[in-house]
């Protein structure tokens, strides 16, 4: 047994008691101060949590929301207590296609993987989208991730600033494409093409982005020596404009240089190239004809003068100023004529010159008159005088009859210009003699297909109009007709053209002939032909709108009525199915009354993105079905299908009403063929097609080898009601549906058809430029009813607003009902509870729906909206296409349609 401690050592123990008493008061004061900082530190950080306008949150392995920032209320609309908690997943805070991403993002990080930062889709509570840019990094402790923080910020108008560069950039680029004139963009340090539009690629065969362009444009493997990159780039920004001819493409250009910003902030050069190669060549020709004539002009061996209606001489060559011993500057614009003639002949010369302006054809253009030089010498001068056609003025070339050999070369000449004067035009030419050819041009020839001894003496009457024709002719040439007129002709190879003939009597060598020019107006008839089958078909859709409109008010209470009166007996009683019948038959006649608008382009339509060859193969199964089992269906899908933007339902329509007519074309065993492709159609191949624009196009073809249509049924096939089936076997409203839709949606149709070889119709849908949002599929859901909201319905049609009303009560909705929309405002005025919705018709005789709208959403801000309409009205929709964000409903509409339009205006279902 140990002994008792001494003395010292239990002082000892005291004193180390003491000590230890006093280290754990220090570490106590140590572990306060330390909490103290922790909790002004997490004050801070709860001040700046709460107080950030970025969004900060945190989710755990099992994906749930740990923590989140106030300012979750400012970007989405959400209260943190209404997600904090909840499986990330369930929230709906993410669009369809951002959620994936999210998950896989968060999941990474929650592996290990470090800060990964993404833009996703964001949804708001309202049902609004935000663009969010989310930053993520793992929260470790003791080893392991226990959450994943992540910081988002709304980077909403940063991004739809980006997007609406990006369309309008687009946009430019696709204006350029259209352009007929070659526009590039290069690096002017480094000479690589940025951009060519079509025009360029279309030259070059190919598109040289990437390219240089000093290789790619000249063939040389150094820049340019007359390259005017540093002068734009000394101007900076302002055009220098220059024109060259460029050997490999062959041709004159104008060219506009000048430096732009390019999207990544350089500087770039934008070059168009205007093709002015025939202006040039003209230029260069009429300055040659000039400097010719003026040679001409100038050593006819005549004195020559040009002489104004005041009988002042505007111009003189040199043989003049020989002539009257005075200088070009002591004439020109100084002397009259009447200076140069004797007093005897003045009087005589006076009256043709008066004569010469009233009716210069029975004017004297040959005559000899006494002339006067400067020094009194009196000279026999023959006179050879006529105006200028167009002109007020009159030319003159005044010879020295002694000098008769001189005259003659003189005359000579004279019939040589006229030759090549007259083979330089385009219009065919000839003087005869009452139909007896006395001349030709080359065009004239050309033309008609003939050689000039086969056309010299010869009655071109007969040879070259056909019979019915000579009457008019014959007539014109005995009455001196001198206005156009049209008649048919034919060539040397029988082939027929519509021509214009203007002609007029000429006095040649004291006798009389007669000058046609002749115009080939083929392409001119074409057109007017083109433009008259437009416009009957644009008439006739204004028509079938009108109709249409009125005719959806009376389906709408028909059926409405129907609807109601079935909701209140048994479906086992025959009044049932007979009110089941008017339904059917009102339901059939929407779809008659929707091909009405379709042809019209006056149906409002949703249109979404889409991958053409993936829509058709959706409805293959369901066109074998419809042409039958004796008519084999080829599909023909295209290889890269651009994508088009149109409502997928018109794709649908298009595909059956096409089907359906090659099958009732084939009447038996046939094949139709469905095929896709890209194509890109030309400024010649529009030419010929009145209506078309070039551009990139997706095509859609449904042919046949059925029974084929002649010219006349060719031409009448797009007209609405026109069939060449049995009473009773169609409506005429299928191909004339197409058009319509295709129409609506700037497209083009064509047909091709032989009799006997079949038919084959090619839709021409333009391409979509821009970025491909992904498409959510609807869900069926049961009816929606109401839960007693005030529903202000204004209509002017009486009877629909009467049976819309009851539909509208039945399902659970209190209805302020009026047929006056002045009413309407007056009396929502006097309503002090809430009102819900607007319902009005979108056209009104007092006010349309769209300025109702506004007058009641000032009483009423928070009220939602829903026009309704018998067909597309330009106050809500442009070109059919319904405005984003605008709620509409078509009539007729029964009770589920209605139902669900009612709960989405409201913002749920």
């Amino acid at each position: 047994m140990a002994g008792k401690p001494t003395y010292e050592e239990l002082e000892k123990r005291v004193q180390d008691l003491e000590h230890s008493e006093y280290e754990f008061k220090q570490a106590d004061k140590a572990l306060l101060k330390s909490k103290e900082a922790l909790r002004k530190s997490e004050e801070r950080f709860r001040s700046h949590f709460e107080n950030i306008s970025d969004v900060i949150y945190s989710i755990d392995p099992e994906l749930r929301l740990l923590d989140i920032s106030p300012s979750v209320e400012k970007v989405l609309g959400y209260n943190p207590e209404e997600l904090i908690g909840k499986p990330f997943p369930d929230l709906n805070l993410l669009a369809t296609g951002s959620l994936k991403p999210a998950i896989s993002d968060t999941m990474r990080i929650l592996k290990g993987e470090q800060i990964l930062s993404s833009v996703y889709e964001l949804i708001a509570k309202d049902g609004t989208k935000v663009w969010g840019e989310i930053s993520g990094a793992p929260l470790v402790r003791d080893g392991r991730v226990v959450a994943v923080v992540s910081v988002a910020r709304d980077i909403t108008r940063r991004r739809r600033a980006e997007e609406k560069l990006t369309r309008e950039r687009a946009q430019l680029l696709s204006i350029f494409d259209s352009i007929n004139q070659i526009i590039y963009i290069s690096d002017p340090e480094t000479h690589e093409f940025l951009y060519a539009n079509g025009a360029l690629r279309n030259a070059l065969g190919r598109d040289p982005v990437g390219e240089i362009c000093y290789k790619a444009l000249q063939g040389f493997e150094v820049p340019c020596e007359f390259c005017t990159n540093e002068i734009i780039i000394e101007n900076k920004y302002e055009p220098y404009v220059w024109e060259f001819y460029n050997p490999i493409f062959e041709r004159y250009y104008q060219i506009t240089d000048r430096i732009i910003k390019w999207p990544d902030g350089r500087d770039v050069r934008l070059e168009v190239a205007i093709d002015i190669h025939e202006q040039t060549l003209a230029e260069k020709a009429l300055k040659t004809s000039e400097e010719k004539y003026r040679t001409i002009f100038e050593n006819t061996g005549t004195a020559t003068v040009f002489i104004e209606e005041d009988t002042i001489i505007s111009m003189a060559n040199s043989e003049f100023t020989y002539l009257s011993g005075l200088s070009r500057e002591e004439i020109e614009g100084r002397k009259s004529w009447t200076d140069f003639v004797v007093k005897e002949d003045l009087e005589r010369m006076k009256e043709q010159h008066s004569l010469r302006r009233k009716n210069h054809t029975k004017a004297q253009k040959n005559y000899e008159f006494k002339f006067i030089d400067r020094q009194g010498t009196i000279k026999n001068i023959l006179l050879n005088i006529d105006m200028i056609p167009g002109t007020s003025k009159s030319v003159a070339s005044l010879l020295d009859i002694t000098k008769r050999r001189q005259a003659e070369e003189s005359l000579k000449e004279s019939e040589e210009r006229f030759k090549k004067l007259s083979n330089l035009t385009f219009e065919g030419i000839v003087f005869h003699d009452k139909g007896v050819a006395i001349d030709v041009n080359q065009s004239f020839l050309d033309m008609f297909g003939y050689e000039r001894e086969e056309i010299i003496g010869k009655n071109i009457i007969e040879i070259l109009i056909p019979e019915e024709f000579h009457e008019i002719i014959r007539h014109n040439i005995s009455k001196r007709i001198a206005t156009p007129y049209e008649v048919m002709a034919k060539r040397k190879d029988g082939s027929s053209l519509p021509v214009e003939i203007q002609a007029r009597d000429v006095q040649m060598d004291d006798a009389e002939f007669r000058v046609a020019a002749i115009r080939d107006i083929t392409d001119q008839k074409r057109l007017e032909d083109q433009y008259v089958q437009s416009q009957k078909m644009e008439a006739v859709g204004r028509l079938a709108s009108g109709v249409a409109h009125d005719f959806n008010n009376k389906l709408t209470v028909m059926m409405g009525n129907a609807q109601l009166a079935m909701q209140d007996m048994e479906r086992s009683t025959p009044l049932y199915k007979d009110l089941q019948e008017i339904v059917d038959a009102g339901e059939s006649s929407v779809r008659i009354v929707r091909q009405l608008l379709a042809f019209a382009r006056k149906q409002t339509i949703s249109p979404e993105v889409l991958h053409l060859n993936v829509t058709v193969e959706g409805m293959v199964k369901m066109l074998r079905r419809l042409i039958g089992e004796d008519i084999d269906l080829a599909w023909e899908p295209g290889a890269d299908l651009w994508r088009v933007d149109m409502d997928p339902s018109q794709v649908d329509q298009i595909l059956a009403n096409l089907c359906v007519n090659a099958k009732d074309a084939i009447g038996g065993v046939g094949k139709v063929t469905v095929e896709t492709e890209n194509v890109f159609l030309d400024e010649t191949y529009c030419a010929e097609h009145a209506g078309f624009v070039p551009g990139e196009y997706v095509m859609l073809a449904v042919s046949d080898d059925g029974a084929g249509m002649d010219k006349e049924t060719l031409e009448n096939v797009f007209e609405p009601f026109f069939t060449t089936k049995e009473m009773g076997k169609g409506t005429g409203l299928g191909l004339s549906t197409v058009y319509g839709i295709v129409k609506q949606n700037n497209g083009f149709v064509n047909a091709y058809s032989e009799p006997g070889v079949g038919t084959a119709f090619k839709v021409y849908l333009p391409r979509h430029i821009g970025e491909v949002q992904d498409s959510v599929e609807a869900v069926e859901r049961e009816v929606p009813r109401g839960q007693g909201e005030v529903i202000l319905m204004v209509e002017d049609e009486p009877s629909v607003l009467k049976v819309a009303q009851r539909t509208l009560e039945r399902l659970g909705y209190t209805v302020l009902a009026f047929d006056n929309s002045v009413e309407a405002v007056e009396a929502a005025k006097d309503h002090t509870d809430e009102i819900h919705l607007l319902m009005t018709d979108v056209v009104m005789p007092e006010m349309s729906g769209k300025d109702l709208a506004e007058a009641i959403q000032k009483m009423f801000p928070h009220i939602k909206t829903l026009f309704m309409s018998g067909y597309k009205a330009n106050a809500i929709a442009h070109q059919g296409v319904l405005d984003k964000g605008v709620h509409f409903i078509q009539k007729p509409f029964g009770t589920d349609s209605l139902a669900r339009k009612v709960r989405e205006a409201m913002g749920s279902e």
